[in-house]
């Protein structure tokens, strides 16, 4: 039965049959494998350029950073020598018109101290023919507070005959200078006055009043 089996017409082709099947089976595995090995190499260069875009992206947007970060450096620094400038504009503007005030002040102060001096040289010591401004009687004139005027003076002599009067004469003459309110005169003999306190134009005037003098007195 089994010779019969065997040798029945078909069942070598059937065996045939069944032992293709079974090595495609067997080989299928392998042919996979072998693909799997075949695309391997274009899936390997597939992630190295995945990789290679990727670190170029990264390097990309790290520079893009750094010049933002740059870019806002330099905006901060512009940004502070702006206001560094603006502080120097400010100071200079200030110190500018702190220098025009202080001018005009001055200019006022001398200008009132000239109306004050005018003043003066209209008191004369009545022996002297020269403004006791001159004469070098006035050691000092002060503004005090509501417009109030301190003279500090002297004479030629303690013993002066006009002693008494000229402080009068001096007040007087300052009252009558626009915007004093009051006056205050200080008599002082220290320092003591000398001839070196008068002016170049009081030595001349006295030089020329003694020459007159000498010649009155050797004509007589």
């Amino acid at each position: 039965l089994w010779l019969l089996a065997v040798h029945r017409p078909g069942a070598g082709d059937k065996r045939q049959q069944r032992g293709r099947q079974q090595h495609r089976v067997e080989e299928e595995p392998r042919r996979v494998v072998d693909l799997a090995h075949r695309h391997h190499p274009v899936k390997l260069e597939a992630e190295e350029l995945k990789r290679v875009e990727a670190e170029k992206l990264k390097a990309l947007e790290e520079e893009r950073l750094s010049i933002q970060k740059e870019s806002e450096l330099m905006a901060q620094l512009a940004e502070k020598q702006r206001q560094a400038e603006l502080e120097i504009a400010r100071a200079e503007a200030d110190a500018k018109e702190k220098a025009e005030t202080e001018a005009r002040r001055l200019a006022m102060e001398e200008e009132e101290r000239q109306k004050l001096i005018e003043a003066l040289k209209t008191v004369y010591d009545p022996e002297i023919p020269v403004d006791i401004y001159e004469l070098g009687l006035i050691y000092g004139i002060n503004e005090e507070i509501n417009n109030n005027i301190k003279v500090t003076m002297t004479l030629t002599a303690p013993g002066c005959p006009v002693a008494e009067e000229m402080p009068k004469w001096v007040e007087d003459a300052i009252k009558q200078v626009d915007g004093v309110n009051d006056v205050i005169v200080e008599m002082v003999f220290d320092p003591p006055w000398d001839m070196s306190l008068m002016s170049d134009e009081a030595r001349l005037t006295l030089n020329m009043f003694c020459l007159l003098y000498t010649s009155d007195a050797a004509d007589e």
